[in-house]
């Protein structure tokens, strides 16, 4: 199996977004929020921070739902087993 192919099988250790929310008020925008989103996995508990700051992942989630805007800025996989048997390291 090659290393792209797995790696679009192994689910992110965490992901960082930035989103853009338009507030409405009859039809009107009257405030524009801009958030960094990010959520991590760590042993096996989804964590969340919200603009550097710890954040309920309850909370992360409705802001990355009701966003008009969700740009996905960073990614971490874990290192595929298979490719670190091909480069001859443990992983």
């Amino acid at each position: 199996m090659q290393y792209d192919a797995q790696n679009a099988k192994v689910p992110a250790l965490s992901r960082t977004w930035e989103t853009v929310t338009l507030d409405r008020m009859d039809g009107a925008v009257v405030q524009v929020r801009y958030n960094t989103v990010t959520i991590s996995k760590h042993g096996g508990v989804l964590m969340a921070e919200v603009d550097g700051q710890p954040a309920d992942v309850l909370t992360a989630d409705r802001i990355l739902r009701g966003a008009d805007e969700r740009h996905l800025k960073h990614e971490i996989k874990p290192f595929p087993a298979s490719m670190a048997r091909a480069l001859g390291i443990s992983a």
